[in-house]
């Protein structure tokens, strides 16, 4: 039942029959001022709360109580809201945070609990210091954060979380070297720098820490003189062993900040392990991430193969249209393709929680990125029902 507050003190109103335009006359019930205002529906609010009752369900755009063209059009603007992640003001221990880039000048910036539960997320166009700090923000400070060093995370975490201690992912640290040496380098320099790398994979305590430092500063006094050597290239003068010399800057850049090794302190580890790899998220949620988006380039590939010709086609989960379609992951695809496609109808859980965020939600977003059709992108983990 429509029910109005009075304007004066708050309380109930009641019906007060009609004025002479036919219009609702109400009277408050306490202080017995009269209003003639309406009942305001709020359209936009219903059409969203509609949308949402079909995005996070199993249910097809014919059985929302409208026909599916018409639900089409009411909704279609939605698919460009920013989704926005609910604020976390629990303190963990360990966060892990990472990027997946979905597409040039697209990535979805994430942190990850050390319980495996995503506590945010935001949608940028680069892994900028702003774009880190726009995530932090929303984040309580935790006691360390697991990073693989990519750009913008340490300016944002300087800004955002002062007290919180880093743990540089170590796989990533030796990819860095491996990236320059390769698996099987050509001078002695490179299998030596490649096996210390390596063995940063298996360091388990204080002792082993100290090991593999001393073992780097080995090598960096061993082979000094080697990576000072030049050679004239296109007549430029230049380091002759520059990639070399590059994964020794970010070695020893590492070992200056103290990051490699801070899930071996004993104070840290008394409130919980603090893991020495972003194995959480990279295995996890972003290979989560890359499935499905694999799926959904082969869903998209087989479609635009289509001539969508007959009329059995024209019937297919194929060619059901979804208003407007995410065109910034498949900028190839012709309009008239992109408008048959219907949003993957998956059992698999949304990859924003779009209901804790839709009051936050505003139709004046909608000229910043769009959104990714319903359920193709998972950040905490696919549920693949059969």
């Amino acid at each position: 039942m429509k029910t109005m507050s009075c304007p004066s003190c708050g309380k109930r109103m009641k019906r007060n029959g009609t004025t002479s335009a036919g219009r609702q006359r109400w009277r408050c019930t306490a202080c017995g001022a009269s209003t003639v205002n309406r009942y305001k529906r709020d359209a936009d609010a219903e059409q969203l709360s509609l949308f949402l009752g079909w995005l996070l369900s199993k249910r097809t755009q014919g059985e929302m109580g409208l026909p599916a063209r018409t639900f089409r059009a009411a909704t279609s603007r939605f698919w460009k809201i920013w989704p926005v992640s609910p604020a976390c003001d629990e303190i963990h221990h360990v966060v892990h945070v990472d990027g997946i880039w979905i597409k040039r000048r697209c990535v979805v910036l994430i942190a990850l609990s050390g319980d495996g539960n995503v506590i945010g997320w935001h949608l940028a166009r680069s892994e900028s210091s702003a774009a880190w700090a726009a995530l932090m923000s929303r984040i309580a400070p935790p006691d360390v954060v697991v990073t693989d060093g990519g750009g913008g995370i340490e300016g944002a975490r300087r800004a955002q979380w002062p007290s919180t201690r880093v743990q540089r992912c170590t796989f990533h640290a030796f990819e860095q070297v491996k990236r320059c040496t390769t698996t099987r380098p050509r001078t002695q320099a490179g299998v030596d720098l490649y096996g210390i790398a390596k063995r940063l994979l298996k360091v388990e305590d204080a002792d082993g820490a100290a090991a593999w430092l001393a073992s780097f500063a080995g090598w960096c006094s061993d082979y000094d003189a080697f990576l000072k050597e030049r050679a004239v290239v296109d007549g430029a003068v230049r380091f002759r062993h520059e990639r070399l010399r590059k994964a020794r800057r970010g070695l020893e850049k590492l070992c200056r900040e103290g990051t490699l090794f801070t899930y071996l302190d004993a104070d840290l580890a008394k409130d919980g392990e603090v893991p020495a790899t972003n194995n959480a998220i990279e295995g996890g949620v972003n290979r989560q991430i890359r499935i499905v988006l694999c799926f959904v380039k082969q869903i998209f590939r087989k479609s635009s193969s289509n001539s969508f010709g007959s009329q059995h086609e024209r019937s297919s989960d194929f060619t059901k249209g979804c208003g407007t379609y995410p065109s910034f992951l498949f900028p190839s695809m012709s309009e008239s393709v992109t408008r048959r496609l219907s949003p993957l109808n998956s059992t698999s859980l949304p990859w924003w929680t779009i209901l804790s965020t839709s009051a936050d939600a505003s139709l004046s977003s909608a000229n910043t990125v769009p959104h990714f059709p319903n359920s193709m992108l998972v950040v905490s983990t696919i549920d693949w029902r059969s």
